[in-house]
């Protein structure tokens, strides 16, 4: 043994140190690892599990939302650009998913249709409505967006639909 080292006391030590959190006193701030028990191994697991389907979950929604654009490029009451923020979404009333299918892939040309048709009535056939469509209408600004909530059938004649841009 070396002079000056009084083995219990540093055993002393050491353990006064554990309880402390500094199991080594020559690092400073440093914490011994703490183990979990089975049961709370689970939890964790289980809370990871959800906040990571909670995570895939917004991102879904948010994908979903900013994939539906706007059919329009000018906003049908004022003529000027449509702000990507700014839409309405129609609903089309159609009697089956034949006309359903066929109002989503060229919505714009059958919009004056459904401002003259009947509720409760399909914009293609005029038979009795069963399901619908839905449309996005994009606005310039918030005042002419309230507008059309109020009336949209007052205005759906007034959209047209987006120019396609040349490839």
């Amino acid at each position: 043994m070396q002079k000056g080292l009084n083995p219990p006391k540093f055993t002393l030590e050491l353990s006064v140190l554990r309880k402390v959190g500094r199991a080594n006193p020559g690092v400073v701030g440093r914490s011994e690892h703490k183990t979990h028990s089975p049961n709370e191994t689970k939890i964790m697991k289980k809370v990871k599990s959800i906040l990571g389907a909670l995570l895939a979950l917004c991102v879904l929604a948010s994908t979903a939302v900013a994939g539906e654009k706007a059919i329009n490029d000018k906003c049908p009451l004022s003529g000027k650009g449509v702000n990507a923020s700014k839409t309405s979404t129609v609903e089309i009333e159609v009697c089956c998913n034949n006309c359903k299918g066929k109002v989503e892939k060229n919505p714009a040309a059958h919009l004056a249709k459904a401002a003259k048709a009947s509720k409760g009535e399909c914009v293609l056939s005029g038979k009795a409505a069963k399901t619908s469509a839905k449309v996005q209408v994009g606005f310039c600004c918030g005042n002419c967006k309230a507008k059309f909530d109020k009336d949209p059938k007052k205005f759906l004649g007034k959209v047209k639909a987006a120019k396609k841009k040349k490839a």
